[in-house]
């Protein structure tokens, strides 16, 4: 019984060393470029990009440049959409005037 006991932990062992590693994720860098009003959504991309690196980088919606980076986030559609483009998200803007104004 004893003999059976030393068997099987030495064959559990052997066994366990054998499992297939899996090899570790190699960080990737992830330039963005943001506008100003989409600072608040920097935090949901750095989330989901993980172990990646992300390079944020703040610019004037004029000033972006999709072609140079992996991701521009911005308010609104550009003028001349040469690039593939995706809407992430929607924001409700709700103007109160009171009644007395006269404009």
């Amino acid at each position: 019984m004893r003999r059976l006991l030393t068997v099987f932990i030495v064959a559990v062992i052997l066994l366990a060393g054998c499992n297939p590693s899996m090899p570790a994720a190699t960080p990737v860098s992830i330039a963005v470029q943001y506008s100003a009003a989409t600072a608040p959504w920097l935090t949901g991309i750095y989330d989901c990009a993980g172990v990646n690196v992300v390079t944020a980088e703040q610019r004037a919606v004029e000033f972006q440049d999709p072609q140079s980076v992996d991701m521009a986030i911005r308010i609104g559609q550009p003028d001349n959409l040469n690039f593939p483009a995706y809407q992430i998200g929607s924001e409700e803007i709700l103007v109160i005037v009171n009644p007395k104004n006269p404009v």
